[in-house]
């Protein structure tokens, strides 16, 4: 998880300390949308990786120079 996520929770569990009696519904759901964003945003980094992981190893594949050995 970034730090920007664990930061938005952070401030997301101080904010909902502020809330009042009126408004802490509307709070409840804010944090949730905030949860799914952060889930979001997660997923979208992992997938990332992983697309970003192949392309290198295909990179890889397609510039490998070929040792001497190949040539015989």
């Amino acid at each position: 998880m970034s730090g920007l996520a664990i930061f938005a929770i952070i401030i997301g569990v101080i904010g909902f300390f502020f809330l009042s009696n009126a408004t802490t519904g509307t709070g409840i759901i804010c944090f949730g949308c905030l949860l799914a964003i952060i889930a979001r945003m997660n997923q979208a980094d992992k997938h990332h990786a992983e697309t970003t992981q192949v392309l290198n190893s295909i990179n890889r594949k397609v510039y490998e120079l070929p040792s001497p050995s190949d040539k015989e």
